[in-house]
């Protein structure tokens, strides 16, 4: 898998949902890049104290429901700039 502090660049193409485990990693998509599922998209679990993932280019979309990322930082503690509910 990647290496903690890695920068993915991803192809256009559609994905389904990620986990993120544990690594300070940047997701870089762009046009074209496409997340779907009808449960949950992303997942980012265990961050250590002062790791975090940064998301970015990447359309979002959830049984019917699309979400388009600019960027999305996660810090460990739980804070997402532009998460929204």
């Amino acid at each position: 898998m990647w290496r903690s502090g890695a920068v993915l660049h991803v192809r256009p193409g559609q994905y389904g949902p990620f986990t993120i485990d544990q690594k300070r990693i940047t997701v870089l998509g762009g046009p074209g890049v496409e997340i779907s599922s009808f449960v949950a998209i992303a997942r980012v679990e265990n961050l250590l104290v002062g790791q975090q993932v940064t998301l970015q280019g990447l359309l979002f979309r959830s049984a019917g429901t699309r979400f388009i990322d600019e960027t999305a930082t996660i810090i460990s503690g739980g804070a997402c700039s532009a998460c929204s509910a």
